[in-house]
């Protein structure tokens, strides 16, 4: 399984829990311009009860 699917799967499972997808934050972690670390925070929130 891809990662896209992977990361498709759990959104779908928190929704399914409750959890609203509210924001995305999208980085890059590097010590130089010639490589990286790329990454994609997402932020769910969820009605208290």
């Amino acid at each position: 399984m891809s990662n896209e699917a992977m990361i498709g799967n759990k959104i779908q499972q928190l929704s399914d829990q409750g959890w609203e997808l509210y924001n995305t934050a999208g980085g890059v972690y590097s010590a130089d311009t010639s490589t990286g670390i790329f990454i994609t925070r997402y932020l769910f929130r969820r009605v208290k009860k």
